[in-house]
């Protein structure tokens, strides 16, 4: 009984700091358009959605595995590390 405790601890142990492991990046933004923007991200290969609201200065939150992402924008894609401020203007996003 003890053995099968121990190894129930031992898998939720491993678990736990497997889904630990994977972190949120942070992108600060500025979107001085009167459009919302949802748009398709990258990280490490896999594709996902980002939203940028209309009209405000936020924090779009993104879960990964690496330490980057690039967003796929009306003017071409963007690398953006966590901690980086975007600007939107005119449909273009760039980096202060």
């Amino acid at each position: 009984m003890k053995t099968k405790s121990l190894v129930i601890l031992m898998l939720f142990v491993m678990i736990t700091q497997t889904l630990s492991a994977a972190t949120v990046l942070s992108v600060r933004y500025c979107n001085k358009d009167s459009k919302t923007y949802k748009l398709e991200v990258k990280i490490n290969g896999e594709s996902r959605t980002i939203e940028f609201r209309s009209s405000t200065t936020g924090t779009a939150n993104v879960s990964l595995d690496g330490d980057k992402i690039e967003i796929k924008t009306e003017c071409g894609w963007i690398t953006v590390q966590d901690g980086d401020k975007v600007i939107i203007k005119d449909g273009c996003f760039t980096i202060e």
